[in-house]
């Protein structure tokens, strides 16, 4: 019985210690808060794609993002460092079509982020300012 609890005991340990995530820390603290989809930028002109939409983005300190359409959730994930970019990964991957799914954070300030591709070459962004 003892022996059972051990090994009990330990697996719980492992998991918990396995699922710990990220907070945002450091520069990336500034990406905490709610944003507001205002443009989007196109190989240097800037155009409003999504004419007669809203689109709010919640960034919470704990790494997790929910992107929400005209007041209604469409997708939500967690945010993870890749190669040196604050990258948005989708949990739904049933989705037909994700918004943010393997976007980068391609720039961003206090007010101002420019949400892209993260490639070289890449000139297209979509712009959100924070409330």
């Amino acid at each position: 019985m003892r022996f059972i609890k051990i090994i009990v005991w330990t697996t719980f340990v492992l998991v918990i210690n396995s699922c710990k995530k990220d907070k945002f820390t450091g520069d990336n603290k500034v990406l905490i808060g709610t944003w507001t989809y205002v443009n989007s930028i196109c190989d240097c002109c800037e155009l409003p794609l999504h004419i007669g939409r809203s689109f709010k983005l919640d960034l919470s300190e704990k790494g997790k993002y929910t992107l929400y359409q005209d007041g209604n959730e469409v997708e939500h994930g967690r945010l993870t460092n890749v190669n040196g970019f604050v990258t948005f990964n989708c949990r739904d991957k049933k989705k037909e079509y994700e918004f943010l799914n393997t976007r980068k954070v391609s720039k961003f300030n206090s007010d101002t982020i420019y949400i892209g591709l993260g490639v070289c070459g890449d000139s297209n962004y979509d712009i959100y300012i924070k409330n």
